[in-house]
């Protein structure tokens, strides 16, 4: 199943997006502290069923990107699966400390005594072909993290993540069973997407790197070439609207508050949305990071680029809300109006 036709099916369901500076980084003193944040963020995402996560730079420099690239890998590295990690990413320089980022959890993290879920994560590690059903047939070998790999029928390429279906009880005889005699259990290779919309369970998030901030609200991972993807962006900053003074419309994108012109949304209900972005700032806030966008130079209220700009806690007690503490308290104050 193609990668990217696997993407476009998020379209179908709902998803939810998180954006912040690769800046949110500039503080931290040491690699083995850069990793337990990303670890935090990370979780942070998994606890809220956060589907994109998206990490954008503030400054164009070799030394920015090369940030940039190295905080993608460390948050991919934590979305993967233990039991894969190996496997997918190797040993690299850039995940030296990775052991420090504290385990997500997350469902599709499936231990070897979970195995009566009928999805998990694999990786393809090599072809066999064997008699089945009378004729000889081609398999591909998937490693699941479980005592003994399953086939899944045709060829498919090599070290390639994919999300395959199993029966549990296929599973549960494989496990119960010691002798290397017994043949493996055969899967069958799915979308991703499978487990949401079948099963409502949570499966990981996707990590997207954008060049700016308009970057980051412009594309989306799912589908690229489509633009205004996101149904609904929302700002947060100390100096947005008081969320507590905020009822929704309920309405889409096309109905977005003129900024300008100081109209603000004021008819009760909860947003109904598909997909929603909420972009939050680095240690200088969104509007530092508004102001190093050269593709929003002379806009006269980047606020409008937003369909919400929000202060999500109002009357903070600290001078700053670090980044990772932002999306905490923005995503659990937003799950009652939005029913995230």
């Amino acid at each position: 199943m193609d990668f990217a036709e696997n993407l476009k099916k998020y379209s179908n369901v709902r998803t939810i997006s998180i954006a912040f500076p690769a800046s949110i980084f500039d503080y931290v003193p040491t690699p083995q502290l850069e990793a337990y944040l990303v670890g935090q963020v990370a979780r942070a995402a998994v606890v809220f069923n956060v589907t994109e996560v998206v990490i954008f730079n503030e400054v164009q420099s070799d030394e920015s990107q090369s940030r940039l690239e190295r905080l993608v890998k460390l948050f991919e590295y934590a979305e993967c699966p233990q039991y894969l990690r190996k496997k997918v990413f190797g040993i690299e320089p850039d995940l030296k400390y990775a052991g420090l980022i504290h385990p997500l959890e997350a469902q599709h993290h499936l231990r070897t005594s979970q195995i009566d879920c009928p999805y998990r994560e694999g990786i393809t590690t090599e072809h066999t072909h064997y008699e089945f059903k009378g004729k000889s047939q081609e398999f591909t070998i998937v490693n699941i993290g479980l005592s003994k790999p399953v086939h899944l029928p045709g060829k498919h390429p090599l070290n390639t993540r994919v999300t395959v279906q199993v029966d549990p009880a296929d599973l549960r005889k494989m496990q119960a069973m010691l002798s290397s005699t017994m043949q493996a259990p055969h899967a069958a290779l799915v979308s991703p997407v499978d487990p949401i919309e079948k099963l409502n369970l949570y499966w990981g998030y996707y990590v997207r790197s954008a060049a700016s901030l308009t970057e980051a609200i412009s594309g989306n991972v799912f589908i690229p070439s489509k633009k205004n993807f996101y149904d609904i962006i929302i700002g947060t900053s100390e100096r947005g609207d008081c969320l507590d003074d905020i009822e929704f419309k309920k309405s889409e994108k096309k109905d977005k508050p003129n900024q300008e012109q100081g109209e603000r949304p004021a008819k009760k209900g909860k947003l109904e949305f598909n997909h929603i972005l909420v972009v939050f700032g680095g240690v200088k806030g969104l509007e530092h990071s508004a102001a190093c966008d050269k593709q929003l130079e002379g806009c006269n209220d980047f606020r409008s680029i937003f369909d919400y700009y929000l202060n999500t806690c109002p009357n903070q007690g600290s001078t700053t809300i670090r980044t990772e503490e932002a999306i905490l308290i923005t995503l659990s104050a937003l799950r009652p109006k939005l029913n995230l």
